[in-house]
């Protein structure tokens, strides 16, 4: 079901009337409109074809637009990344790390603005640590990108490392990650913010009005910080000093699906973090040359029930350098082994 309100248009579930998708619809006539007036509250949303055939006040110069679910000029690019901390403060952290936005249709501005530089280019901090005692990892080693059917339950994995030598994982939400950009004050600007706002993607971004296109030159972050889904503390926490994370999707003996993080440092070490890691042993290992050649294609007979399967290739996994690597856990228990194994045998 699909339902107008103020600047969007809101596809939700008929069942529990959670809202699966939002399509952003702002108004792109504000300057003719009185004050008060300026948004765009849509009015008419019909089915025509294979789209949406919507029409909104428009900041009182009503137009109509032709919605599609699939709409190449509103996808984006997301970009993680650190950068030097402008705050000069001797205590604070010389890293801070970043999530960015662009449109994939942004060729750039006109020739006399922005010529061969982004127009919707906007990016906001992300927030690892505990905020309540104002301690965070501000630098972003690494990211690991967990996709869902909804992309709305997409979650990105981030490893950070902190200024003391310790390592942090925080999950965030893209969804949360949409709000901030969607929704947060600019940071440093405090005039009304022009339409159509800064970010909306626009296939002609060569005829974006100036005052858009100046708050994305002079104001590009967000006053909004991203905060992770667990928000008062990390996911996990290390004083091993990973370099590198990914995460697998594997069934325990519970039946139940998990995600699993691998952890890996740049001395050769790997660490299992099955879930409740934060409570749990995390399982070690120092991977080494010349052993097993762990292979996911064997018969499953080769291994008992409760071996975790591990698809190919994985981080784990280098033909260069054959490495063992033991990730055998269960729902009732875990396997810590460090001594080596024969070739494709495990050991309960």
């Amino acid at each position: 079901m699909y339902v107008g309100g103020n600047n969007y248009v809101s596809k939700l579930n008929v069942n529990n009337y959670k809202i699966i998708e939002k399509f952003p619809l702002n108004a792109t006539e504000g300057e003719h409109c009185s004050e008060g007036a300026c948004s765009n509250v849509i009015t008419v949303i019909e089915k025509f074809q294979d789209s949406l055939f919507v029409c909104g006040t428009n900041g009182q110069k009503p137009r109509c637009w032709k919605l599609r679910q699939n709409d190449p000029d509103n996808e984006k690019i997301y970009i993680f990344f650190r950068e030097k901390n402008s705050d000069t403060n001797p205590e604070a952290d010389p890293w801070i790390s970043r999530v960015a936005r662009v449109c994939k249709v942004d060729e750039g501005g006109s020739k006399r603005f922005f010529q061969n530089i982004w127009t919707s280019f906007l990016k906001a901090r992300l927030v690892c640590g505990f905020p309540e005692e104002s301690l965070y990892f501000n630098r972003l080693q690494d990211t690991f990108v967990m996709h869902a059917d909804d992309w709305h339950d997409t979650r990105i994995y981030a490893l950070f490392t902190s200024s003391w030598n310790s390592t942090a994982v925080c999950v965030y939400s893209i969804d949360t990650i949409e709000e901030v950009f969607e929704n947060s004050t600019f940071r440093g600007y405090h005039n009304a913010v022009p339409t159509p706002r800064p970010g909306t993607c626009n296939r002609n971004s060569r005829s974006l009005p100036l005052a858009t296109i100046n708050l994305v030159k002079n104001h590009p972050e967000m006053s909004d910080w991203v905060h992770s889904v667990h928000y008062t503390a990390p996911f996990y926490v290390s004083n091993n000093n990973y370099v590198k994370i990914a995460v697998d999707r594997v069934q325990a003996a519970d039946q139940c699906m998990y995600n699993v993080l691998l952890l890996s440092t740049g001395f050769g070490d790997q660490s299992l973090c099955p879930p409740g890691c934060a409570l749990l042993p995390v399982l070690s290992h120092r991977l080494l040359p010349r052993r097993l050649h762990l292979e996911t294609q064997r018969p499953d007979q080769s291994l008992p029930p409760d071996a975790v399967k591990l698809p190919a290739p994985h981080p784990s996994h280098d033909r260069r350098h054959v490495r063992q690597i033991h990730v055998c856990f269960s729902g009732e228990r875990l396997h810590q082994r460090g001594e080596e194994l024969p070739p494709y045998t495990t050991q309960p």
